[in-house]
């Protein structure tokens, strides 16, 4: 009885009773089989993605809620420099110390070569025999030293390439340079043995991750580009938390204290100190 039903069916779409579906009905396919097909391609359809997993931020949930989002991002990284190797590093087996030095706004821009006229690239240009490889990288026009990962990621490249003691990494900066350098140290505190930050703005609340990194810091008292204040507002913030932190105020000096990169004392300071002897002396 199936099949007479079945074959009826088929001569009735043959004959236009029943309007036939695409070739279907000339090939002798049966009406169940047919029905089963379509069944089957209803099921295959792929839902639309609110259809299956709700609309992005879960539809169900109307009004305004938390959420967390993770996920790892790569990016290309650019950054023009200078490097400055000592006369004896090329005889000299040793790991050397290394700073990081960070220019001011007045210099931002493309040609990392502009940086040897001032601030420490003027130093070691004119002292071949400078105790420390230097590496200044160039800031490009319009930014400020806020790509931290960038910064870490060309040191990592420097002192993998070279022989640098990690254990004597150092950070100073100038103006734009001197913000840099606070807070490159207040997000990476674990990676230089000691700042010396020079007529730099900071934010005081910083001292908290910053407390365990010798700090001394520079500033003119007659700035009238970044306020005396902002360091003794650091330094103080910084021993308020138990920090090891010193400013010199330049008597009579405005906002250009590039020539404090001269003071010999400051690089004898910057040795005293080792990422080592932090971890042996512990939080504050």
């Amino acid at each position: 009885m199936e099949i007479d039903r079945e074959m009826r069916i088929e001569r009735e779409m043959e004959s236009g009773r029943i309007p036939p579906l695409g070739g279907f009905a000339r090939t002798g396919i049966g009406a169940r089989w047919i029905a089963i097909l379509l069944a089957l391609m209803v099921i295959a359809i792929p839902k639309p993605a609110d259809a299956q997993n709700g609309a992005a931020g879960d539809s169900a949930r109307i009004g305004q809620h938390a959420g967390a989002f993770e996920a790892e991002i790569r990016r290309g990284v650019e950054m023009r420099h200078l490097l400055f190797l000592p006369r004896g590093y090329a005889s000299d087996g040793r790991r050397w110390p290394l700073i990081v030095y960070l220019h001011g706004g007045s210099m931002r821009g493309t040609d990392p070569e502009r940086l040897r006229g001032m601030g420490l690239p003027a130093v070691v240009e004119k002292d071949p025999d400078f105790p420390f490889v230097v590496l200044s990288p160039l800031l490009p026009e319009r930014q400020l030293w806020t790509d931290t990962d960038a910064l870490i990621a060309l040191l990592d490249d420097v002192v993998s390439r070279h022989r640098i003691d990690p254990e004597r990494v150092y950070l100073t900066g100038h103006s734009v340079g001197g913000n840099g350098a606070w807070y490159l140290a207040y997000r990476h505190p674990d990676r230089f043995a000691a700042i010396a930050p020079m007529a730099g703005p900071a934010i005081p609340w910083w001292a908290t991750r910053l407390r365990d990194v010798p700090v001394w810091a520079f500033h003119g008292d007659r700035d009238e580009i970044v306020p005396l204040r902002e360091s003794r507002e650091m330094v103080d913030a910084l021993r308020a938390e138990g920090g090891d932190a010193r400013l010199t105020v330049l008597e009579g000096r405005d906002h250009f204290i590039l020539d404090a990169y001269e003071n010999r004392e400051l690089y004898v300071w910057l040795l005293r100190h080792t990422l080592a002897s932090r971890r042996a002396a512990g939080p504050p």
